[in-house]
């Protein structure tokens, strides 16, 4: 790593990005340690990438340097780097790391956990996604590992395209996803159908030849048919703000839109018919409520906009 790096919070006064100041290359691709999912996040982070890109981050306050378990950990493990950007993860004593290489450019991105839920949580990542790349082979594929030791799980960086309208599920991801509960679920047994568990707008990127999904920790073979189509319809519309609930109302009584489309084909997939999607609502509520525990204001909003729409869709089924 370059003595002469200095780093600093992006935005200023953020205690969630930590990103390189200099030199411009570097400061310009540390920015894709974050993946905007709305047009607001978009415009600032191509923004942010223009700026960095100019040399604007020179002019950024402060001078902070990467948490020391962080470089402590990457240098035990043998992981070179020139130079990184750090991000905090939505859970306490992890960090999402970017690496980038004597070229300023991206070579991998590190999952660390400091905590031994989380050392546990990237075991169970690193299996699950070794068994999905077996099972995933059309348009949809999880990322490359390229290593992994004991709370560190570092990962391809994909060279991802931003969306304008990411809440909304293309078809043949929802079909090949739906294809994966099915198959998955026969090979570990007849507990359930098998789902990503946490399958949501962010954690699904769209590259130049397909799609990588991320973040399978809560990778599951026992969960209730159509949980991967109900989690990412309901995280995009709770945290979104898109589709409406009216959108969902809609495409559940087999009215046309994008929704519609997409649980026909995850049904499609999974071999099973659409119109028993509105069936299986409530147990896919039940079965992610370990996910929704309240605790966060993220989690309290997917509660309510799921208890509003668990009314609707009642009504549908009366």
């Amino acid at each position: 790593m370059s003595a002469n790096t200095r780093w600093a919070p992006v935005p200023p006064g953020s205690s969630r990005w930590l990103l390189p100041t200099n030199p411009r290359q570097a400061a310009a691709n540390s920015v894709h340690i974050y993946h905007p999912v709305t047009v607001k996040g978009l415009l600032g982070w191509e923004a942010a990438r223009a700026a960095a890109a100019l040399g604007g981050f020179r002019l950024l306050p402060g001078d902070s340097a990467p948490p020391m378990e962080v470089t402590d950990m990457l240098s035990d493990n043998a992981i070179g780097y020139r130079s990184l950007a750090v991000a905090k993860a939505n859970h306490p004593a992890r960090f999402l790391v970017l690496l980038l290489d004597g070229s300023w450019h991206r070579t991998g991105v590190a999952k660390m956990a400091f905590d031994e839920q989380g050392r546990v949580a990237l075991r169970k990542e690193a299996t699950a996604i070794a068994e999905a790349t077996t099972v995933l082979t059309g348009h949809i594929r999880p990322p490359r590992v390229e290593s992994v030791a004991d709370g560190l799980l570092v990962l391809e960086p994909v060279d991802w395209l931003p969306r304008v309208a990411p809440w909304r599920l293309p078809g043949e991801v929802a079909r090949e996803l739906g294809a994966y509960s099915k198959v998955a679920s026969a090979a570990g047994g007849p507990d359930g159908y098998a789902a990503h568990g946490d399958f949501a707008p962010w954690n699904l990127l769209r590259t130049r030849d397909g799609w990588v999904l991320l973040d399978w920790e809560h990778s599951s073979r026992s969960r209730p048919p159509f949980f991967d189509l109900w989690h990412y319809l309901l995280q995009a519309h709770s945290l979104l703000g898109r589709p409406s609930t009216r959108a969902l109302v809609e495409a559940l009584k087999e009215r046309r839109g994008w929704v519609r489309t997409a649980m026909v084909e995850y049904a499609r997939g999974c071999e099973r018919q659409p119109e028993e999607v509105p069936n299986f609502f409530d147990d896919y509520i039940r079965a992610s409520a370990d996910q929704l525990a309240g605790k966060s204001e993220n989690e309290r909003h997917g509660l309510s906009a799921r208890t509003r729409l668990q009314r609707q869709i009642t009504g549908l089924q009366g």
